[in-house]
């Protein structure tokens, strides 16, 4: 879906003030920290000088599932930007009318189920693909294809922010298509900005789309040094690549951070999805926490993939689960009321610095979290997975955290400020695309 919210008015002689930019972002999501991290790229977008109106499209519309990287990614590619841009160009007057209407709301949508469908059951939904195949021939949401056209068409800048997309394990097709249609936008002859993601560059059929896409974009702002040294080996030049922030370090922080009650439990916020479910280390983690005297409570920014491993772990040691997905609002509440957290999640990890709360982190993949917590100077560094006898590194560091949780609290919310002062300056370089 696309929709767009007006910032300020053109100057009466007709002329434009500012930049008409249309973000690529998540709006419809299961995941707290893309709800949060989307309103964060909103806000600061609304509020950024340089930019006069703002646009906003969930990903990509549904009829771009028809395309898939395949076995020739490169001709894929070329075939899928052709096409798009045709589609662009020769698409009916009834899309550039769509996008003259009536704005739809451009906040983020959480659901708050925090449920999955089974495993067997998605699997099926997506062999399938009724809808997909409905809107690949027009027959269904073909307004909302021609909608997200006249937007990019419309804009002067496009912006990307592809979080979470780009990593081991990710789909590469719905990467391909969200390339697609930067892609499109450089055709046109737009600005390109791709913003806020680390490169965990593992699908090598990936690789000449990306190096197409981003090597011609304008600015690319990747979160931490290893996703630098990816994006320049695709061929981004350094004066078009900079280091900065993941947004949601500008999420608002809790100042001061709330009392805390003398029983405050322990947070986990866990990464199902990476937990190997042979490996005795998270045993040992949930049974050294019960041992420090407090109760254990379980929730993260992404229940739906990590619920199951919550109830895994409450068969080792009682912990309370939260069932749904609390917002953003309500996770940061629940975090600031936690004596320490332990998280394999960045942006619930993110969430609960802000909050106050101490952070004890897990890698769960290539550099994600050791790099943003380098870049902050946080006073725990992540741990890895791979680490032998992790589990009982972690719990020695939430005995820390408990032991001088102000003092670990009052160094996460400076470091936080100094990150969030860091993306104003790196986003400061949209102004330069003015013109």
């Amino acid at each position: 879906m696309s929709g767009r919210v007006h910032l300020r008015l053109a100057a009466q002689d007709g002329r434009r003030s500012g930049l008409r930019v249309a973000a690529i972002t998540r709006l419809a999501t299961q995941n707290a920290g893309n709800a949060a991290l989307s309103h964060c790229l909103i806000d600061l977008l609304s509020r950024h000088p340089a930019v006069e109106d703002l646009r906003t499209i969930d990903r990509y519309p549904r009829r771009l599932e028809a395309w898939r990287l395949g076995a020739t990614p490169e001709r894929r590619f070329a075939a899928g930007e052709a096409w798009l841009e045709r589609a662009a160009i020769r698409g009916p007057a009834a899309g550039a009318a769509a996008a003259a209407e009536t704005a739809q709301p451009i906040r983020p949508r959480l659901d708050v189920t925090g449920r999955e469908l089974p495993g067997f059951v998605r699997a099926l939904k997506r062999r399938i693909g009724l809808r997909r195949n409905l809107a690949r021939f027009g027959l269904i949401e073909a307004a909302e294809f021609h909608r997200v056209l006249a937007d990019i068409a419309w804009a002067d800048l496009v912006v990307w922010n592809p979080a979470g997309e780009i990593h081991p394990g990710g789909d590469s097709d719905a990467v391909f298509r969200l390339l697609l249609m930067v892609r499109l936008a450089q055709r046109l002859g737009k600005h390109t900005a791709i913003v806020n993601h680390s490169l965990e560059l593992e699908d090598a059929r990936l690789w000449t789309p990306l190096s197409r896409v981003y090597g011609a974009a304008d600015l690319v702002l990747v979160r931490d040094a290893g996703s630098w040294e990816v994006a320049q080996s695709l061929g981004v030049p350094p004066d078009r690549l900079e280091e900065a922030p993941d947004l949601v370090f500008s999420w608002p922080p809790s100042v001061p951070p709330r009392p805390l009650a003398p029983d405050a439990p322990i947070g986990l916020a866990l990464n199902g999805v990476i937990a190997a479910p042979d490996d005795p280390e998270w045993e040992r983690l949930v049974q050294g926490l019960a041992g420090l005297g407090r109760k254990l409570v379980f929730v993260s920014n992404a229940m739906n993939h990590d619920a199951p491993l919550a109830a895994r772990l409450a068969r080792h040691a009682p912990i309370q689960v939260v069932h749904g997905q609390p917002g953003p609002h309500a996770l940061a509440d629940l975090f600031g009321s936690m004596a320490a957290v332990v998280s394999s999640r960045l942006h619930a990890a993110i969430l609960a610095i802000a909050a106050g709360a101490p952070v004890v982190t897990l890698e769960p993949q290539v550099f994600k979290l050791t790099g943003v917590l380098q870049q902050m100077d946080y006073p725990f560094s992540a741990l890895s997975l791979a680490r032998p006898g992790w589990s009982e590194a972690a719990v020695a560091r939430v005995r820390r955290a408990l032991d001088q949780r102000a003092e670990i609290s009052r160094l996460g919310l400076e470091g936080l400020a100094r990150q969030a002062a860091r993306i104003e300056r790196a986003y400061g370089r949209l102004s330069s695309l003015q013109g």
